[in-house]
């Protein structure tokens, strides 16, 4: 179902890219016809935790390398608190370990740092609405971790 306007928090502990993201969310036509209504930002774990407790939200974007608590934390807490919070993670971080910990916790987005912004502007919605969305990019290195013919040896050559 949709609504008039969602609301959403942003967790990042630069506040340039909070700044950026209200912005992004906030500009009517851009992600929902109405905008996305940031109802608060924090720049810590903790803090995200809390606002997300305070104010129940939509959506939660949350950087996943931050102070205090880190986005799993942050992200499982958040379920406990608002489990019906739509979360999505953006990170510069590709580690395999992190990306399955993240998709095994019931991440709802997972969006690099290094894409283009339309990306995320065009899976938000769905996401929104129930849809989940993992970048292609952590599908890739994931794929490449699962199937034992795309490993390589530091020579570059296939391992046997």
């Amino acid at each position: 179902m949709k609504r008039d306007q969602y609301h959403a928090i942003i967790a990042d502990d630069h506040a340039i890219v909070r700044a950026g993201l209200k912005d992004a969310l906030e500009k009517p036509g851009l992600i929902e016809s109405e905008g996305i209504r940031v109802v608060a930002e924090a720049g810590d774990g903790i803090a995200a935790i809390a606002e997300v407790r305070k104010h129940q939200p939509d959506l939660l974007l949350l950087d996943v390398s931050m102070p205090m608590a880190g986005g799993v934390e942050v992200l499982l807490e958040t379920r406990r608190w608002s489990p019906d919070t739509k979360i999505v993670v953006l990170t510069g971080i590709s580690a395999i370990g992190l990306i399955s910990e993240l998709i095994e916790s019931g991440v709802d987005g997972l969006f690099s740092k290094a894409a283009a912004n339309e990306e995320m502007h065009q899976k938000l919605p769905d996401i929104l609405r129930g849809h989940r969305h993992i970048a292609a990019s952590f599908m890739q290195i994931l794929e490449e971790i699962r199937n034992p013919r795309c490993l390589r040896t530091v020579s570059g050559k296939p391992s046997t």
